[in-house]
């Protein structure tokens, strides 16, 4: 297994259970996702080396400037991982397509932007799940109709699994302050 692989897979599974725990380290690794697959189309002959520094470069420039202008971030950051996940579907439900799908990416990342206007610790949960679903789904290579099925699957996995930890929703349920001060 190729470090670049071995290194997609890390960011998938994080993304798919932990991408919500810190915004920057979600968008950085949204970030080196869309690098890998656009230097990997556009320069196929890099090395493995080149392409894993590459990215990662990207992907901390992004996790850096995140931490610096979050707010503009969370629309940028919408846009990339809806483009992101956009170029994905349409590379598994078209895999003999030509070229870059630039439709697809800017559809998404405009459907990216507007739920991360609106829903933003929902989007953060549910991008990051899909984020990285779209990441484990492209390095194994999963095509056609199973790797859509395998998409929808694995982020509903994610968000199951990230949504047990939001803040603010205990465990089990807990007394009310008012019933606790009448037991003291």
């Amino acid at each position: 297994m190729s470090m670049v692989t071995l290194t997609c897979l890390i960011a998938g599974l994080i993304l798919l259970v932990a991408g919500r725990k810190a915004f920057w380290l979600f968008l950085g690794l949204a970030v080196f996702a869309i690098a890998v697959v656009f230097v990997q189309r556009y320069l196929p002959n890099l090395d493995d080396r080149t392409l894993l520094i590459l990215s990662l470069v990207v992907g901390v420039i992004a996790a850096v400037a995140s931490v610096a202008i979050a707010k503009a971030l969370v629309w940028v950051g919408g846009f990339v991982c809806g483009g992101y996940i956009g170029v994905v579907a349409w590379q598994i439900l078209v895999p003999a397509a030509a070229g870059f799908p630039w439709l697809a990416f800017a559809i998404g990342g405009v459907l990216g932007v507007l739920i991360a206007k609106f829903l933003f610790e929902s989007l953060l949960v549910l991008g990051s799940s899909a984020v990285g679903a779209a990441l484990l789904v492209h390095t194994i290579g999963v095509e056609g109709i199973p790797g859509l099925i395998l998409l929808i699957l694995l982020t509903v996995v994610g968000v199951v699994v990230q949504g047990k930890f939001l803040p603010g929703r205990p465990a089990r349920p807990s007394a009310s302050k008012e019933t606790q001060e009448e037991k003291t």
